[in-house]
């Protein structure tokens, strides 16, 4: 409001945590969509936005009232505001990153500040998109309207800038590089309307910002695995089995990968809160507790002793539990089975497996089906066709699962959220089920004494993580390196991205659920050569006599490759090369790797007598990769 000449007075509608004022000689355009003014603010001449959404003016309003509909719906908050302002800012703005907290410099009540020409927003390149869809058009012989064209590029737009889009990565050599998102909106929804106070815990709230984010979020593709080796959940874990959360909040060196902790450690407190609450009534709960004290303070109190009202559930021992323990759970999930059912006169889908949770505190696991249809790389089906279950599970405790579904599941995916797993979570895909008869349904769980067995009393396994494993390869360090002093950071982890276009010269451990292990899913790989560097699996045989031996094949290709290219990148030539150590001496083996699946392949059988036995693999091949596994010798009887 214009006071006088040249002074103004600001004064805001509703309570805000800060007042931001941006100045400039803008050209403004606006549109009203029910009760919420959107206006977007920039400098003359810097609309190269306009032609590229000419064809969609008098549908805008309906896409902009969609977009919002979905978001709200997946969040279940409203938006408060009456206006939301979409600014120009010179290039040079630059803000620090908070890694306290989902709200950045850019993103204030009621205001997106964008980057100039919006350089920064990769989904803001319009022009690049445009040409996509044209190449997209002429290789799948589709025809779109320019109105279509537009309108997918104007959503695209608002998902990936403003409602919780991952932006995209692009790659030099082995380097992934990320657009940041700093200009989700997700902020006005709770950030800037609600504030949990919990002296006791000092990131309760944190937490739930992370778990409300999070549900709005796009899951990250399977990409990641094959750039960065470990997703932010599996680092989360690794961390919290060293430190407690405490610790790593008071390590100055541990910064970066605090937002991460708290992201995870907010889903698996909040997963917990629901599956106690029941799936049907936490949401309710947490929307109306927020509805009410928006713009205030709420002491986390006042949530412990609502639930105990309304729920009879005591908060207290689990958030203690939750925020000072670096104990972690680790589950073995077994005995898998799918088929058809009979349920009267209907046909219905039965899966039942065992998980096993063999450390000595509680954890949680989440089990989800996606049910028919195709997405992006054939593994479609969306958020509407999923089924979840949350299973609770106390320390050293076995249960059956079983699970009646009305439609075929295609991808079964268990989350193990916070725990001693690597990956955190495996999936399982399901082809053809087949009818099985006389089978009793059962959907439930119930505890059983017998825990999941990944071997039998008669098998000796070496895996890569056993003390029994190991590499033999010569390290060498460039003369570039050695003078400059420089130091690659990826040398000293444990575990690398699954680079397949830059496989290492040496052999680096990383992380894939294809690879056999116990809790640990790893495996060794190297970039194929003239067989000069090793590994070993060395065991220790209790009695003599013949044993079968056997080698772990991890079948394992690129997650964009088409179905049946990976035949045409494994042929028959891909063959690794074994020595194999017995009574009577040596032998080489070759194994032609590419018809094996994932599964143990015979090596051949052998007498050996008790005491040390040995199998090497060399990085002979005339495949790209060479991964090294688990050997396994079974006693012949």
């Amino acid at each position: 409001m214009k006071t006088g000449d040249g002074e103004y007075k600001f004064a805001p509608e509703f309570p805000l945590p800060g007042l931001s004022l941006v100045a400039g000689k803008y050209v403004e355009k606006s549109i009203s969509v029910d009760s919420v003014d959107y206006h977007v603010y920039f400098l003359k001449g810097h609309d190269y936005f306009a032609p590229y959404l000419s064809e969609i003016d008098d549908t805008l309003a309906a896409l902009i009232r969609e977009n919002k509909k979905d978001y709200e719906v997946d969040l279940d908050l409203p938006y408060l505001y009456p206006d939301l302002n979409l600014v120009e800012t010179p290039i040079q703005l630059f803000s620090y990153k908070r890694f306290w907290t989902e709200a950045q410099e850019t993103v204030q009540p009621e205001m997106v500040l964008l980057p100039e020409l919006g350089i920064l927003l990769s989904s803001g390149d319009f022009k690049q998109f445009l040409s996509w869809q044209e190449r997209r058009q002429k290789r799948s012989n589709v025809v779109e309207t320019p109105r279509e064209i537009q309108s997918n590029m104007f959503q695209r737009f608002v998902r990936d800038t403003f409602l919780g889009g991952q932006g995209f990565n692009r790659f030099r050599g082995n380097v992934g590089l990320r657009t940041p998102v700093y200009y989700k909106i997700f902020p006005n929804y709770f950030t800037f309307v609600n504030y949990i106070d919990a002296p006791k815990w000092p990131i309760f709230n944190v937490a739930m910002e992370s778990y409300l984010s999070s549900k709005v979020s796009v899951k990250r593709s399977m990409g990641f695995r094959f750039n960065e080796g470990l997703s932010s959940q599996e680092k989360t874990n690794i961390e919290l089995s060293e430190k407690s959360l405490p610790e790593l909040l008071a390590d100055p060196d541990k910064k970066e990968v605090i937002p991460d902790i708290i992201k995870e450690k907010g889903a698996y407190l909040f997963t917990l809160l629901q599956s106690r609450l029941g799936e049907e009534k936490f949401p309710g709960f947490l929307s109306k507790i927020l509805s009410e004290n928006h713009f205030k303070s709420l002491n986390v109190d006042q949530i412990i002793s609502t639930l105990k009202k309304e729920f009879n559930f005591n908060l207290t021992p689990y958030v203690e539990n939750w925020y000072a323990s670096k104990k972690l759970p680790g589950f073995l999930i077994g005995d898998i089975k799918a088929n058809q059912v009979l349920d009267g006169e209907r046909t219905r889908y039965q899966v039942r497996f065992k998980i096993s949770n063999i450390e000595s505190v509680a954890g949680l696991v989440e089990v989800s089906f996606r049910m028919g249809g195709r997405g992006r790389f054939g593994m479609g089906g969306s958020s509407d066709n999923e089924v979840k279950r949350i299973i609770n599970m106390e320390g050293n405790q076995n249960k059956e699962i079983g699970i009646i579904l009305d439609y075929q599941p295609r991808v079964m995916t268990v989350n193990t959220f916070i725990s001693r797993n690597l990956p955190a979570t495996m999936t399982k895909m399901f082809i053809d089920l087949k009818l099985a008869k006389n089978v009793k349904l059962f959907d439930g769980e119930k505890i059983v004494d017998s825990p999941v067995e990944l071997q039998t009393p008669d098998e000796i396994i070496v895996d890569n993580e056993d003390p029994g494993f190991e590499t033999f390869s010569t390290t060498s360090e460039s003369f570039i390196k050695k003078l400059f002093k420089i130091s690659n950071s990826k040398d000293n982890k444990k575990y690398i991205g699954l680079t397949f276009w830059r496989p290492p010269k040496q052999w680096r451990a990383t992380i894939h659920a294809n690879f056999y292990g116990r809790l640990v899913k790893s495996g060794y790989f190297i970039r194929s050569g003239d067989g000069s560097k090793k590994v070993a699996w060395n065991a220790k045989i209790p009695t003599s006599g013949y044993y079968d031996i056997y080698y772990y094949a991890s079948k394992i290709s690129m997650p964009w490759m088409r179905r049946g290219g990976d035949k045409k990148r494994r042929p028959e030539s891909e063959q690794y090369h074994f020595k194999i150590y017995h009574d009577d001496g040596e032998d080489d083996t070759i194994l032609n790797m590419g018809n094996a699946e994932n599964d143990w392949v015979f090596l051949g059988s052998y007498y050996i007598s008790a005491g040390d036995a040995k199998v090497e693999l060399t990085n002979e091949s005339k495949a790209r990769i060479v991964y090294a596994d688990a050997v396994k010798w079974v006693k012949r009887q």
